[in-house]
């Protein structure tokens, strides 16, 4: 994945996916970076009929086990955003910076409306090297 350098330091391309309603989506690209910061870019041409959120956790592939940090909400919009998941004391005094992370889209529900329609975003993710 191509990296991309500004005022911050160096970014590496986690991946691009297209969020779904209440599934879980894994990224393409492991992150190998014991920095928690990570940046969000999120893609639309109907930015202001978006009418859901995202979530955005971090998976860690134990030997023998898989385990899930708590998830972060974040709402998409033209403008990049960034946003921090740290790697738990514990992991990281055992050397373990591996994980991957995933997406899920909320559709909100509004009331006296009801479900509205599912406008189509994407999201990139980037991680800050260290």
């Amino acid at each position: 994945m191509n990296s991309i350098s500004d005022e911050f330091g160096i970014w590496r391309n986690l991946g691009l996916l297209s969020p779904q309603d209440r599934i879980w989506l894994q990224f393409p690209e492991q992150s190998t970076s014991t920095d928690s910061l990570l940046r969000i870019s999120c893609f639309s041409d109907y930015f202001n009929r978006i009418n859901s959120y995202g979530l955005i956790r971090a998976k860690y592939q134990l030997s023998n086990t898989v385990v899930f940090s708590l998830e972060t909400r974040f709402f998409p919009r033209a403008d990049k955003q960034l946003i921090e998941i740290p790697i738990p004391k514990i992991l990281i005094t055992r050397n373990i910076y591996a994980r991957y992370f995933e997406v899920m889209k909320i559709i909100r529900y509004r009331r006296r409306v009801g479900i509205t329609n599912n406008i189509l975003w994407d999201i990139k993710l980037e991680e800050l090297e260290n």
